[in-house]
């Protein structure tokens, strides 16, 4: 049995009891000839002796489904531009699979996309991009690369609802469920050379993470490394730097990186 029909038998069960709760604590009289095994066939039943009909438990299969996919509770998580994202628990954190895509704040506040490279130098405030300008076949699988002043402003989160961006205290719950060995790396990439160059080392993905390696923007608009190193932020800044995690196509290390504010890195976040 895939994911796909797990979560629709979870929610037509989970419908069906919902059908059944409101049948027990409401009475009204309904008029009507149509009928299934005796039951009145109507289309909002309330009363243990009607029967719903496909079209309200498709209705209720639908209204659970995406409840769950706002909460991201069913191993998929939406932001507010519409994307779709996996999530994974490892110990006890939840994150994101994917890298972040989002245009906008969950607010419903813009981003400043820019990739001019003389206004990305220039500005001190939240801005995103898509490597070499590209947000279909880089972007779609890579994601965006964000500054650290989208991801560290105070009032604003880049993130879908009950998530964040992870801080670096998050990153070192992670490295010591791993086993802090100095080699997390390679459990946290995506296996193979279909995205990551050779030899990719040490990677297992053991725990379903899939690093990616987008690359990153440096501070006067210059993109590098796609292919051959993940930059993932956190919400730490240190002095006038801000706090990464870096992963390269060459080495299983988990390292800690301190960047200008200006670089555009990859964004990962984890639930609250």
């Amino acid at each position: 049995m895939n994911n796909n029909t797990l979560t629709i038998g979870i929610l037509t069960t989970v419908a069906s009891l919902m059908v059944s709760s409101q049948g027990l604590c409401q009475e009204l009289e309904i008029e009507g000839d149509s009928r299934i095994n005796g039951k009145l066939e109507i289309d909002e039943p309330v009363n243990s002796n009607h029967a719903a009909t496909k079209f309200y438990v498709d209705q209720m299969k639908e209204m659970i489904y995406n409840e769950l996919l706002e909460a991201g509770l069913n191993g998929i998580v939406k932001d507010i531009d519409g994307n779709l994202y996996k999530t994974v628990k490892i110990g006890n954190q939840v994150w994101m699979v994917d890298n972040l895509k989002t245009s906008r704040f969950n607010d419903g506040s813009q981003i400043p996309e820019t990739p001019d490279s003389a206004q990305w130098a220039s500005t001190h405030s939240p801005a995103y991009c898509w490597y070499n300008d590209d947000n279909d076949s880089i972007g779609g699988i890579y994601g965006a690369l964000y500054n650290h002043f989208a991801v560290s402003i105070y009032n604003k989160n880049v993130c879908p609802t009950d998530w964040r961006i992870p801080t670096d205290s998050d990153w070192d719950v992670l490295e010591d469920y791993l086993g802090a060995s100095g080699l997390s790396g390679g459990k946290l990439k995506e296996i193979g050379t279909r995205h990551w160059q050779p030899p990719n080392d040490g990677a297992t993905d053991e725990v379903g993470f899939t690093a990616l390696p987008g690359g990153w923007r440096d501070h006067v608009g210059n993109y590098m490394k796609l292919g051959t190193a993940s930059y993932y932020y956190s919400s730490t800044s240190n002095g006038s730097f801000g706090v990464s995690r870096l992963m390269e196509y060459d080495s299983q290390v988990l390292a800690k990186s301190f960047s200008s504010k200006k670089h555009g890195h990859s964004v990962r976040c984890i639930r609250n």
